[in-house]
């Protein structure tokens, strides 16, 4: 599965970084897991991750409406990647 290598990916990238990097590789690996586990009830969860990847299939197993992802929350970090911009402006 595209899935599996995208969260190995994320993986290596989490135990190659430190910093904010490494804090955005982490979310990565707790998003990607939560569809592994979806898809694959036998998947094995990140020790690093699993408390935040359970409540998020909680929230999807309680079929209770929308409610905020502890995964996706953006702090000050988060923004900061988002308005990198590679080319010079």
């Amino acid at each position: 599965l595209l899935t599996g290598v995208l969260l190995s990916d994320a993986v290596f990238t989490y135990n190659g970084y430190s910093g904010d990097l490494q804090e955005t590789a982490r979310r990565n690996v707790a998003y990607l897991s939560v569809a592994m586990k979806l898809l694959q009830p036998d998947f094995t969860i990140p020790e690093f991750v699993h408390s935040e990847v359970e409540s998020e299939l909680q929230k999807i197993e309680a079929h209770a409406g929308f409610s905020d992802s502890s995964i996706l929350v953006k702090s000050s970090s988060t923004r900061a990647c988002l308005s990198f911009s590679p080319m010079p402006k």
